[in-house]
């Protein structure tokens, strides 16, 4: 997956689809992941050297997934105008259920194992 400047994304469907393609990639590398666990854990001392490496990819498909989330998030409270505040400073419970329901949606679509 090419490197996308997140700042430059400009709509909610963009940033709806940046987000899932981040997610694959943290899916696709988790997969290498495990896989070269599984060598290095039979033995395999090339894959122990390997691990190093993927864990910086790993490192680095989290933090995208992350700021993805995060601009994201930042996105849907411009959009409703306060995010799970409303104007009087109340905690609106709804939103807060809401967001914290679509966070768990999305960790879930990312940790699936197929």
């Amino acid at each position: 997956m090419d490197e996308v400047n997140i700042a430059a994304i400009t709509t909610e469907a963009d940033l709806n689809k940046y987000l899932k393609d981040t997610i694959a990639l943290l899916t696709a590398v988790h997969r290498e992941v495990a896989t070269v666990l599984v060598r290095a854990r039979e033995g395999d001392t090339a894959a122990v050297h390997e691990l190093a490496a993927r864990n910086g990819e790993l490192e680095h498909a989290l933090l995208r997934v992350m700021k993805a989330e995060q601009k994201l998030d930042e996105w849907n409270d411009r959009s409703t105008g306060h995010g799970a505040c409303n104007r009087g400073g109340e905690i609106d419970f709804d939103a807060v259920r809401h967001e914290i329901g679509c966070r768990l949606a999305r960790i879930r679509e990312c940790c699936r194992s197929d």
